[in-house]
């Protein structure tokens, strides 16, 4: 089993009555659980975003190549230069 580390963090006298009061609602057993799983589905989401992010830039390269690759070959002449960017 993983070690537990302890963390401290400040919060207001009312982010605290929040958080006991969402916790028994949510019926977890006290605050410290429901930061734990709030600090979990956050690392989750935030992982997916990126992925999603990444995903999205790589289309967009692929849908641009194979746009070039069109207009470079394409029958009626499309003059397209190479050029270098310094």
């Amino acid at each position: 089993m993983a070690r537990i580390k302890r963390l401290g963090i400040r919060i207001t006298e009312a982010e605290h009555q929040q958080l006991r009061e969402a916790a028994t609602r949510l019926e977890f057993r006290g605050p410290s659980g429901l930061v734990r799983q709030a600090i979990r589905n956050e690392l989750a989401r935030r992982n997916t975003a990126a992925k999603d992010a990444e995903e999205q830039v790589a289309a967009t390269v692929l849908l641009g190549n194979s746009i070039y690759e069109r207009l470079a070959t394409a029958p009626h002449g499309f003059p397209i230069q190479h050029t270098q960017l310094a």
